[in-house]
């Protein structure tokens, strides 16, 4: 069945859930196979949407098995080509380069841009538009997710478990590095900070990635600023990437640095 083909190739981050509302059974089973939870069931139709949990009827992401248009959307099968790809990811458009987002007049969907898309070989991702100063955390005396030699921590690959973990922890202390960023709810997504390597991989592109956050009217990167990352050093420090040589480093944990989000893809 074709539409079980899409559900497939849209189902990518599994520790992300889904709400569907699936007008095919055989969609809805596939999805409940998937770890994504569904209702709304029909068996006279071939379209279903796909929202984040909790946002039922907003920003809904919508396919069908007769449209591939909206597949190559923010949760689409990711294409690598091998190299580095930096896009602008839009609700309904899917990934676009500079000279498609200035083709299709960008100023007319300005509105529907999530972010910028960061595309490796190895991970791939969306910057937030946003970004903010915060202290990582106030807690200097614990481990939240688990300490992290250089080495270490290049072998996390997303920053959204250990974010969800820190996020729990830190429910009684005031705004922190995770929270901002798992509070961003921009276009109803599950935001989160970055671990050390998509960080790493953010300052690899930056100005790439400045070039289209200027274009959509996102802010700009500070090149001359530390970021935070999600992956903890120890009970004292976390890491972080100093954009403006690329150096990473551990600092403490109650350090003021900029804080973007990132969202899985």
């Amino acid at each position: 069945m074709e539409l079980k083909n899409e559900l497939k190739k849209f189902i990518v981050d599994r520790t992300t859930r889904y709400n569907v509302m699936a007008k095919s059974q055989e969609a809805a089973e596939l999805a409940a196979a998937g770890g994504v939870i569904f209702g709304n069931l029909s068996a006279d139709a071939d379209q279903f949407s796909v929202y984040p949990e909790g946002t039922e009827g907003q920003d809904g992401l919508n396919l069908t098995s007769k449209d591939n248009s909206t597949l190559d959307n923010i949760k689409a099968e990711v294409k690598r080509t091998g190299e580095t790809q930096i896009l602008i990811a839009i609700v309904g458009r899917g990934f676009l380069t500079r000279d498609e987002y200035a083709h299709d007049n960008g100023t007319d969907f300005k509105d529907a841009v999530i972010g910028i898309a960061v595309i490796t070989p190895l991970i791939s991702f969306i910057v937030g538009l946003s970004e903010w100063k915060e202290r990582w955390s106030e807690d200097d005396e614990h481990v939240v997710t688990e300490a992290h030699t250089e080495a270490q921590a290049f072998q996390v690959v997303s920053g959204l478990e250990h974010t969800r973990q820190l996020v729990d922890w830190q429910e009684d202390e005031g705004n922190t590095a995770a929270k901002m960023c798992w509070n961003y709810k921009h276009k109803g997504l599950q935001w989160y900070l970055p671990c050390l390597l998509e960080l790493n991989a953010i300052c690899a592109n930056k100005e790439e990635i400045n070039a289209l956050l200027k274009l959509v009217g996102g802010t700009p990167l500070s090149l001359d600023e530390c970021y935070w990352s999600s992956t903890e050093f120890s009970a004292y420090h976390s890491w972080y990437v100093t954009f403006g040589s690329g150096y990473s480093g551990g600092n403490f944990k109650y350090s003021t640095y900029v804080v973007r989000p990132a969202v899985a893809i």
